[in-house]
């Protein structure tokens, strides 16, 4: 699958049907996708995304792919780290870590703002 296709299959398909779920939800199941995401990727069935030359760019010493991380939250605990290259992410921020676990903020901590194609976390 190339890219166009797959950004099409997203769009029109992946992310409505997320967007209907509670967020909470949705961020666990993309979290429970992404190693099956990267398996996919790893098989040669479907193609890992690789920014056009267009998007990359400087920052300080280092040469990206392109201007676009993954922000903290997503990731809070760093399981995903080997999966998320898969999605072109030129980098990827972990956390918040803590010196203790910490079951977190009671729900609703996840809130979604469709106008912004947004979510804020508190999940603590």
């Amino acid at each position: 699958m190339d890219f166009e296709a797959a950004s099409d299959l997203y769009r029109r398909s992946i992310k409505p049907n997320l967007f209907r779920l509670d967020p909470e939800l949705a961020h666990d199941l993309a979290h429970r996708g992404m190693p099956f995401l990267k398996q996919l990727v790893s098989m040669g069935l479907i193609r890992g995304y690789l920014p056009p030359a267009r998007l990359h760019c400087r920052l300080f010493e280092d040469q990206l792919a392109a201007p676009v991380g993954l922000a903290a939250g997503f990731d809070k605990n760093g399981a995903l780290l080997d999966s998320v290259d898969a999605l072109g992410f030129s980098f990827v921020e972990v956390g918040s870590i803590t010196a203790r676990p910490s079951c977190g903020n009671p729900r609703p901590r996840l809130f979604r703002l469709p106008g912004d194609e947004a979510v804020i976390n508190f999940m603590g």
